[in-house]
Formats: C-alpha cells, structure tokens, sequence
C-alpha cells in the first residue's frame, strides 16, 4: 500500500491451546452477559457503552463459531440457535450506535452548519436513539431469558464436549487464514476503484481479521497487524460513519430542507475518500541489488 503501509508480513501467530480459549471464552460471555443485563435493566447506556457491547458481541459471535467448528462432529451443532440471537443482538446495538456517531458528527459541525439545521436533526437523533435503545432491552431481556450463554451452562457444555489441541488448531488456522484471504480481495478491489461498497466491504473484513488474531493469538496485544492496518481500518470507519449518517439524512421525509448538511457530508466525505485513496495506493517495488536472489514469498500466519 501507500507510504503509510510500512514493508513486510504480519508476525507469526502462536496461537492458544484450549484451556487459555476456554478462559478466555468464558470471560468474553461474562462480560457480554453483564453489558446486556445493563441493557435490559433499563440504564441509560452511554454512547462508550453501547459501543464496547456492540465490538464484545461480535467478538463472542468468533469465538462461539470457533467453538462450534473446534467442537467433536457430534457437538457442532451446539449453540446454533444462539449464534443466531446474537447476529440479531449485534444489529440492534449496531443501530443504536449509528444513532450515538450520528450526534458525534452534527455535535462537530456545529461551527459549519446552521443552528437550525444541527438542533431540528439532533432532535430527530435523539429520538430515535432512544426508540432503538428500548428495542436493545427487549432483545437483551429475551437473550437472558434464554439463559443458553451463561458462563455456567458454556463451561458445563465444553466439559462435557472437550476440545483437543489439534482440532482447535486446524480451526484456528483455517478461520484466519479465511479472513485474511478475504482481506486480500478486498484490498485488490479497492485499489482498483474506491467505490464507497468496497470501502465499506474492505473496513468490515480487516476489522475481522484483526479480531480473529487478536482472538486466537497467545499474545493478543503484540500480534496486531501494525500501525498502518490499525489507521486504515480509522479511516475507513470515519469514512463509514459520514456514509451512514448522509443515508440517514437522505431518509427524511424533507431531507431537501437540509441541503446544506448534505452539502458538508458530501465535502467531508470526499476528503477522507481521497485520503483513502493514498493509503490504499499500491506501494512501489523495491529495488535490489544486481544478481541478488528474490527471497521466497510466505503467507503471513
């Protein structure tokens, strides 16, 4: 990529055995478990509240399919149900969410856009952020309900269905090698043309694979995939954010009256786009000395 994107592969990953997985399985869903009774005891969720319960739900949906492709044949199919409810959990936090970096974004205008403009779309912000966070406790009250990813129940489960060394292993390799993969497409795809789909595409699938390493790394912290993966994946998210917000706006029904919040969205929009386009841009092939040998090329792990 670009002058950010500094040479060389992602380290070599070690990765867990099943008794640090399981530890570390059962404190994700320990975590996840008191951020929903959060949820659906009724309080008021901060913005940075909602945003760490929307990430740990995506991270306990990795674990809990690694579990499932790590498990005996006979177990696979534990949790499918649950898996499910989570996708679903996810979405209604991920809207919720949407509605908190909308008011980030018009909270940052203020000094460019209109007053009237900024406090008629802050009103419509908050309430439908508040429709969507009731509709998080309904989901989050059912989920609980259900009881099925208790840390209690998941650690009888994996008692009774334990995973060996070598099978958990070959998912975890396969599950990395899957989304780094997919992050090679989308890169390709995006080089070749920046259309804000395979901006969108590319930001979902380096932040998989990012979390998949980080999930699966015997040292989470220092096997990130480097500054500039970890300020692209920035970029694309702001770049992100003001598409959603502009889709947003464009849903109103007098979405013409707010033109010129239209306006700066399309002007910011561009700018981060071209400052995407720069990452993005491929890197120029080092020279090397005359009649030294290419060194063979290896997957990053």
């Amino acid at each position: 990529m670009g002058e950010g994107t500094p040479p060389g592969r992602p380290p070599a990953l070690r990765l867990v055995g099943p008794p640090a997985f399981h530890q570390r399985f059962l404190s994700l869903a320990g975590s996840v478990e008191v951020r929903l009774r959060e949820a659906a005891e009724g309080r008021e969720m901060s913005p940075r509240a909602i945003h760490d319960l929307h990430r740990d739900l995506r991270r306990l949906r990795i674990a809990l399919r690694l579990l499932r492709r790590a498990s005996p044949v006979s177990a696979s199919s534990g949790f499918e149900r649950e898996e499910k409810e989570l996708v679903e959990l996810a979405h209604a936090a991920g809207v919720t969410r949407d509605r908190d970096v909308a008011l980030r974004l018009l909270g940052g205008a203020r000094g460019e856009l209109d007053r009237g403009d900024t406090d008629a779309l802050r009103a419509v912000l908050e309430h439908e952020r508040s429709n969507f966070g009731k509709r998080l406790r309904v989901r989050a009250k059912h989920f609980l309900a259900q009881g099925g990813l208790e840390p209690r129940v998941l650690s009888e489960w994996m008692e009774a269905h334990p995973l060996s060394a070598s099978r958990l292993r070959v998912a975890s390799t396969r599950e990395i090698r899957g989304a780094q993969t997919e992050f090679q497409q989308a890169l390709r795809q995006a080089q070749r043309r920046s259309t804000v789909r395979r901006l969108h595409r590319l930001r979902v699938v380096l932040r998989q694979w990012r979390q998949t390493r980080r999930e699966l790394a015997v040292d989470p912290e220092g096997m990130d995939l480097g500054p500039s993966l970890v300020k692209l994946q920035t970029r694309l998210g702001n770049y992100h954010d003001l598409g959603m917000f502009d889709e947003w706006v464009r849903s109103l029904r007098h979405s013409r009256e707010h033109r010129h919040v239209r306006h700066w969205v399309k002007e910011s929009m561009e700018r981060r786009r071209r400052e995407l386009e720069r990452d993005l841009a491929p890197s120029k092939p080092r020279s090397r000395p005359r009649g030294k040998p290419r060194s063979p090329r290896t997957l990053p792990g």
